[in-house]
């Protein structure tokens, strides 16, 4: 089942934009920001799809983190999405559709 990715998400009482934007890689060696003061998350354009998706779940991790202060670090945030990105995947067909999120923000 595909699930559009929206242009812009809520955690709770805080709204987040998805950009799609070009030199996280190059230019900082990353993949995804999450900026919540600006209520933003980035992410490389150029990334392969399967790297976007772990990245968004990556970021909104790092999103319900500082929203919650839930208090985790980078290791746990990472492990944290990279579960999450199994279980949609392999065992409920979930795949990302970026269609909605154009590149260059």
């Amino acid at each position: 089942m595909k699930v559009k990715i929206p242009k812009e998400i809520k955690i709770g009482a805080f709204s987040y934009s998805i950009k799609m934007v070009e030199g996280l890689e190059n230019d900082y060696h990353l993949l995804g920001q999450c900026l919540t003061d600006k209520g933003i998350i980035k992410l490389e354009m150029h990334s392969i799809p399967q790297v976007k998706d772990a990245t968004l779940l990556h970021e909104v991790v790092h999103a319900i983190n500082d929203v919650f202060v839930c208090k985790i670090d980078d290791e746990c945030v990472e492990r944290i999405a990279q579960g999450l990105a199994e279980i949609l995947k392999n065992n409920l067909g979930i795949e990302f559709d970026w269609s909605e999120i154009k590149n260059g923000g």
